[in-house]
């Protein structure tokens, strides 16, 4: 079996930064972009970790997130912000989203 790669999905600057660390990284312009490349990865079966911008990854169709849950490979991280407040408000709205898919109800969690 030959080994599956780790590949990133992020913005231009980010993915410049990564391609120098000798990361394979797709730079892409905004969720959408995000979402497109992701299913073409997931098709390849050469790819065992994507890792993505985490704001990216809130925005993914329920249908391919039904897809990554159904399966082991690939694996998806979240790559968080640099600033950590917005990692803040991340975290709190992943929270809130996990909250409504277990009981059918958002709740706020801002203060």
């Amino acid at each position: 079996m030959n080994a599956l790669r780790f590949v990133i999905i992020t913005d231009a600057l980010r993915a410049f930064g990564f391609r120098l660390a000798g990361v394979e990284a797709i730079s892409v312009e905004g969720a959408q972009g995000a979402q497109e490349q992701l299913a073409k990865l997931m098709r390849r079966g050469d790819v065992g970790i994507v890792g993505m911008n985490e704001n990216y990854m809130s925005e993914l169709d329920p249908a391919i997130r039904r897809r990554l849950d159904q399966t082991n490979v690939p694996l998806l991280i979240a790559i968080p912000p640099g600033n950590i407040e917005t990692a803040r408000e991340l975290q709190a709205r992943r929270v809130a989203e996990s909250i409504r898919r277990i009981i059918g109800w958002r709740i706020n969690l801002g203060g």
